[in-house]
C-alpha cells in the first residue's frame, strides 16, 4: 500500500475493534451518556440549546417600577425621547448592518468571525463538545470526511 492512496477495505478492518468498542459505549450507556462521565459538569448534561443565560428574564419589571414611580406625562415624554433615540440608532445602525450576514447574530454565539472580503463570515466553530461524531454514528455514518 503506497502513500498516496488509501484502501477504503483495509483501513475499515483495521479500525473495526476501535469502532465495535465505540459502539458498544454507546449502546450501553444511549440514556445517561453523560451521568457516567467522570468529567461532566451539571450543565452539560443539558441540551447545548438550553444551556444559555437567563439574566434578563424579569426585564419587564424596570419598565413597572418606572411608570409607578413617574406621572403619566413624565413617561410618555421620556418615550418619545426614547423613540428619536431609537431612529437616530436605526440611521447609524444601517451602515454597520450592511457589511453582515443575516444570520450573523446565529453564527457569531457558534463560531469565530473573521473578516473576508468586507463580510464579517464565520471561520471555524467554538463548539467543544463530541456530540456531532455521536449523531453521524447514530445515522449509520461509518467515516467521516474532515
Amino acid at each position: 500500500m503506497d502513500i498516496t492512496s488509501v484502501s477504503l477495505n483495509e483501513f475499515a478492518q483495521a479500525r473495526a475493534p476501535e469502532i465495535s468498542s465505540l459502539l458498544k459505549v454507546i449502546c450501553s450507556n444511549k440514556e445517561d451518556i453523560c451521568k457516567t462521565a467522570s468529567n461532566c459538569l451539571d450543565f452539560q448534561c443539558m441540551p447545548v440549546h438550553l444551556r444559555r443565560r437567563s439574566a434578563g428574564r424579569k426585564f419587564y419589571e424596570h419598565n413597572k417600577n418606572k411608570i409607578a414611580k413617574t406621572s403619566k406625562r413624565k413617561f410618555i415624554k421620556e418615550r418619545y425621547k426614547n423613540r428619536a433615540r431609537i431612529n437616530r440608532r436605526k440611521k447609524e445602525l444601517t451602515e454597520f448592518l450592511r457589511n453582515r450576514i443575516s444570520t450573523h447574530v446565529w453564527h457569531a454565539k457558534r463560531f469565530h468571525m473573521v473578516e473576508l472580503y468586507n463580510y464579517r463570515l464565520p471561520f471555524y466553530t467554538t463548539s467543544k463538545t463530541y456530540r456531532p461524531i455521536h449523531r453521524a454514528i447514530c445515522s449509520s455514518v461509518c467515516l467521516q470526511v474532515i
